[in-house]
């Protein structure tokens, strides 16, 4: 059961932040998550698992019921990968987060495109809240501080 796995990672410390796949399919709620993160970053469209024979494009608009994005620390994520594989359910790192609030999207050749840029324009508006940590900076630099050095992983 991928949510209950998901839940167990954030419960033992191992992500830091999940989300279901919604109906926006993977970059739709990668793109909530991040913006709800006060960050931004870079997800490799090729990492993405998917089912074999399905399109790249087809997949990304898909809404597969089960699937979670998470974000974990690089140093992590072997432990969280073999959770899952241990289970027979498909993680991968697909990307990484950084402070810049702007979303981009990569693919095998390296080749970048922005999908959001959360300074210019919010998408759901949960982002630029104030930081509890001291009234004079913003939750996303605080935000950012702590989890500039995440990766994406998707599971499904």
């Amino acid at each position: 059961d991928p949510h209950a796995e998901a839940a167990r990672a954030l419960r033992h410390g191992l992500a830091e932040a999940a989300k279901d796949i919604s109906m926006a399919g993977v970059v739709g709620t990668a793109l909530m998550l991040l913006e709800c993160s006060n960050v931004g970053g870079v997800i490799d469209l090729d990492a993405i698992p998917r089912p074999e024979h399905v399109p790249l494009a087809r997949w990304l608009t898909a809404f597969p019921s089960f699937g979670y994005l998470l974000s974990v620390r690089p140093d992590r994520t072997p432990a969280v990968c073999a959770r899952f594989a241990e289970r027979s359910i498909a993680a991968a790192s697909i990307g990484r987060l950084d402070a810049s609030r702007v979303v981009r999207v990569c693919d095998a050749t390296g080749a970048e495109a922005v999908v959001w840029d959360f300074v210019a324009s919010p998408l759901i508006g949960c982002g630029q809240r104030v930081c509890r940590c001291s009234p004079n900076r913003s939750r996303a630099t605080c935000r950012a501080n702590s989890v500039s050095d995440s990766s994406l992983r998707v599971t499904g």
